[in-house]
Order: C-alpha cells, then structure tokens, then sequence
C-alpha cells in the first residue's frame, strides 16, 4: 500500500471563546448540508504551512470564508429541517457516534473520548443527533472569520482503486458521503501523479 499526506486547507473562525477551523477544500462536497459540522476543528488541532512538515500535496482552497460563514449560521435550521425528515430511532449507547467524536477535538479533554470507539453510523436519525450534539459545543450566534489559514495533515493509504483515510472523522465521511468519496479520491489521484509538496 502507497502511503500519501495531503494538506487540507482550513479557514480559521472565532466562535465566541472558540477558534475553529472550516475546511476550505471540500466543504460543498458533501450530499448533506448539516455534514459541514464534521469538517470543523479547533485550530490547535491544525498547522501553519511552516509546521507541516512533509507532505505530498498542499490543497487549495475552494470555500470562501463568507460563504461558510453563512452556512455556519443556518446549520441549526439546517439540522431542524434534517430532523424533520427522518424517524426518530433509539440506539443504545449513542455516544459511539461520528459527531460525539468530533465533539471531542472541539471541546479537548472531554471525558467521553474514551467512549467513542466504534465505527460511524450510517443511520440518519443518529447521525442528526450527534450534530446536534455538535452544536451545543459551539457559538455560532456570531461567527467571525480570522483572516488566516491552517492545515490538518491527512495521510492515506492507496492500494488499486481502494483508499484508506488515517484520520478517523474523515475516514467515516468517506464511507458515508458518496460525493465527499468523489472528490476526495480525485484530489488523492491528482496527488500520487505529482512532484513532492505540489499544490493542487
């Protein structure tokens, strides 16, 4: 297996006591809108370009900061209307969720990381949940964009026409959002065909 690390661009945004990081590059791939909560982290948790290291690919951004900004503002109705849409399903343990891992690197030091161990749910209704979740972790009454970029380090695995995510947030992404897998898989074959550190 070939391993790759790409560079995924994020533009950083105060959230009330929170700076958090908005994924410029694949940020409209996805096949449902509230799925942006899982392309968000705390900007501790990113790079600046000096600090990357090395890495194969630097993306480039797509997202405009302004935009996202308003999509930050309308997840909440976003998630209302999600809810609306799906029946209500009870899980017994619905801390082994993709968002209430996410919940973790936004809020560091939460004592439920160590709960969160199992693979994401493709289910709608606990999918929703654990964006709502999200959301009672963060301020977006007033989103404010920094005016800076920061970057996670994402490593993948290529074998054939399989890929493997190293990360696990983007890793349940790419299994569960068809267009997300697009797109993410273009940008890792563009990568594999060019010189080191290219931006692409």
């Amino acid at each position: 297996m070939k391993k790759i690390v790409i560079a995924v661009p994020f533009n950083i945004i105060d959230l009330g006591e929170k700076k958090i990081g908005a994924d410029a590059r694949f940020w409209s791939s996805l096949e449902k809108e509230f799925r942006k909560l899982l392309l968000m982290r705390l900007e501790s948790l990113l790079d600046n370009m000096e600090s990357l290291g090395n890495v194969d690919c630097v993306l480039e951004s797509k997202a405009d900061v302004y935009n996202q900004l308003t999509d930050i503002r309308n997840l909440e109705n976003l998630i209302d209307e999600a809810t609306s849409d799906v029946p209500v399903k009870r899980r017994e343990n619905p801390l082994k969720l993709l968002g209430l891992r996410l919940a973790t690197l936004i809020t560091p030091g939460d004592r439920v990381y160590k709960k969160l161990e199992s693979e994401v749910s493709s289910d709608d209704a606990n999918e929703i949940k654990s964006a709502r979740f999200l959301l009672n972790n963060l301020d977006l009454s007033n989103p404010r964009p920094l005016g800076y970029t920061r970057y996670l380090r994402i490593e993948a695995g290529v074998e054939g026409d399989e890929i493997k995510i190293f990360d696990k947030i983007y890793s349940g992404v790419y299994r569960m959002d068809k267009l997300f897998e697009r797109e993410f898989k273009i940008d890792i074959e563009k990568c594999l065909n060019m010189p080191a550190r290219s931006r692409i």
